[in-house]
């Protein structure tokens, strides 16, 4: 079974579109999906990579609905 989350990031990873995550700080977070893993998320923002773990992540924008199979 497939986890929407990962999904989610795949498809942001293969198209490449920035996203915007907020964080249980509140603190928003932009850019592109580099990598993810089932703990992490790896993003380029302005030139360098920033790690977030996604148990920080409470809000994801600007990620399309994955696709029914």
């Amino acid at each position: 079974m497939a986890v929407i989350q990962d999904e989610v990031f795949q498809q942001a990873l293969e198209s490449g579109r920035p996203i915007s995550l907020f964080l249980k700080s509140g603190v928003p977070v932009r850019g592109k999906v580099i990598a993810h893993d089932p703990f992490t998320l790896l993003l380029e923002q302005e030139q360098r990579n920033v790690m977030v773990y996604k148990h920080s992540i409470t809000s994801v924008l600007g990620a399309r609905k994955p696709k029914k199979k």
